[in-house]
């Protein structure tokens, strides 16, 4: 068997190699020390055990995946508080390196075929198979992660090598990755390719052919090979400070136009590695626009913020454009917590401790302001809404005879005993995707009776603290109506409280006139599925 198999040329850029130690902290004079690793020791017993508490469960994050890159190394240990960071907070997952064309590393001649580590993406594959997230491919083309035992190879090897290696990768991520980054960074400053010639241009200048007639027929080729192997993925083209820097993003639709006009290009990946960009939400959202206006996707891929910056008003406003400027399909953050970041100590340029969660896993300001964009999303604050059983579905819930007392219980009906507002509810944001659920009529808010974890304890009404009780706090897990994945008004949600982590329904699964409301571990039950409707 003969064997090519050199890597001397490929290797990543030492700003995109995280830091190597799962426990290392930066310390103040930017160095790692036995008091850091203490530090993130001691948080492992510090971090709050409760289960579905993060970004994910806001029911924004069911609209609109909320990702984050990671390595195969970092969740090795799938109990660390990283791992279980990771798995909390976000539903989207995706390679910061390991799906880069480092990991090819050279061609068995035997088979014709491209010898390719796909052990690092396939662990983080089955660690987002495990925790409920999906997963998203960065990157197929790169001129950063050129294979070195190509530079030695004829044009025409290395278009016939690299199609094959695009369409190894693809089918066999096939059905389990629905979008990828295709092709990243290939433009100036001014949005048009980089020369042929110019450093830097390694594919563009291999994969060009002498007959073609357009200078991105190569890029058309390269994203047509993605399509033929996986047609129901989503190719993007992915660069950065195309969320701000205006002539950069219109001369980069320009010059993809052609890919636009073939359909071989299904969106643009803004990277969002943002420094002191004040104005950046409205300049991201100008452009969004634009290319939803194309037909295409768009999404935030790489996001990270610049502690120097407003970085929580930053993460606010980048949110809440992915949800209020159609075309959004993922929101991905670049890294989980400043101790694993892109450049987590520098101290001079942009990317300073730029995530949510210090090197301590503790939730910064800008988590909560991230928070906050998603709460508003839906639920929306001070709406009213009934309440509609999925099972029942001409019932919802409501007060027991319009009662305003405490312990007054909550039923499933067809209308309310005096039509006062006894059926119209809030929904209050409490934090990390939970909200307490206030009457209008009575201002009180639901309740689990003795603040039970039982199955079969009752659904009632009651004053709140600040903060509400964990057993008047809860969440709202998706359930597709048959199969509708549409966003809000077809779609019905479990019910879930925080304490018992129990979903409500009807007692018994009635659909009776005013069948009492009780929790129960039922969550895959049509009669515990709710429709939340304004």
């Amino acid at each position: 068997m003969n064997i090519i198999k050199t890597q001397k040329d490929c290797v990543p850029r030492a700003s995109e190699v995280p830091c190597p130690n799962r426990l290392c902290v930066p310390m103040p004079n930017g160095k790692r020390g036995f008091l850091a690793i203490i530090t993130a020791f001691a948080a492992l017993f510090t971090l709050p055990q409760q289960i579905h508490a993060g970004l994910r469960d806001y029911p924004a994050a069911n609209k609109i995946p909320i990702g984050a890159v990671t390595s195969s190394d970092l969740i090795a240990d799938g109990s660390s508080l990283y791992s279980r960071t990771l798995a909390q907070q976000f539903n989207l997952v995706g390679c910061d390196n390991q799906l880069k064309m480092y990991n090819w590393s050279g061609w068995n001649t035997q088979t014709d075929q491209p010898i390719i580590d796909f052990v690092g993406a396939e662990n983080v594959l089955r660690f987002a198979n495990a925790n409920g997230m999906k997963m998203r491919g960065h990157v197929l083309l790169y001129d950063q992660a050129v294979p070195g035992f190509l530079r030695d190879k004829s044009d025409d090897e290395i278009r016939r090598m690299t199609e094959k290696y695009v369409k190894t990768v693809v089918a066999k991520f096939k059905g389990k990755i629905s979008s990828w980054d295709v092709a990243n960074e290939f433009l100036d400053e001014n949005g048009a390719l980089k020369a042929a010639n110019a450093p830097g241009t390694f594919w563009r200048k291999h994969l060009s052919k002498p007959t073609d007639q357009s200078p991105v027929d190569w890029l058309i080729r390269l994203y047509s090979w993605v399509g033929a192997v996986d047609p129901n993925c989503s190719r993007f083209y992915c660069d950065y400070n195309i969320e701000w820097n205006n002539t950069k993003f219109d001369g980069m639709m320009a010059t993809l136009q052609p890919l636009i006009t073939a359909k071989v290009l299904d969106g643009i990946a803004f990277q969002c590695h943002i420094g002191n960009k004040p104005t950046v939400g409205d300049s991201l959202a100008v452009n969004a626009r634009k290319v939803y206006n194309k037909g295409l996707e768009w999404q935030v891929t790489e996001l990270d913020v610049d502690r120097s910056s407003n970085q929580a008003q930053i993460y606010e406003d980048v949110a809440r454009v992915c949800f209020t400027v159609p075309g959004c399909t993922a929101l991905m953050l670049w890294g989980v917590d400043d101790g694993h970041a892109w450049e987590p100590g520098k101290s001079q340029g942009i990317y300073t401790y730029p995530l949510l969660f210090d090197a301590s896993f503790n939730k910064k300001p800008a988590y909560y302001r991230f928070g906050q964009a998603l709460s508003e999303v839906f639920p929306k604050p001070g709406i009213f809404y009934k309440i509609y059983n999925r099972f029942s579905s001409d019932k919802h819930i409501s007060v027991v005879g319009g009662n305003r007392a405490d312990a007054a219980r909550i039923q499933n009906s067809s209308t309310t005993n005096n039509n006062d507002g006894s059926d119209l509810w809030q929904f209050i944001n409490i934090g990390s995707g939970y909200y307490k659920i206030q009457n209008k009529e009575s201002g009180k808010s639901f309740d689990i009776s003795g603040g039970s974890v039982e199955n079969g304890a009752d659904l009632q009404q009651f004053g709140t603290g600040t903060p509400p009780g964990t057993n008047q706090q809860w969440r709202l897990s998706r359930k597709s109506n048959a199969g509708n994945t549409g966003w809000i008004s077809d779609d019905h949600y479990a019910i879930i409280n925080l304490k018992s982590q129990k979903p409500v329904w009807p007692a018994g699964g009635s659909a009776g006139n005013g069948a009492l409301l009780e929790q129960n571990a039922v969550e895959t039950q049509f009669s515990a599925h709710w429709l939340i409707d304004p």
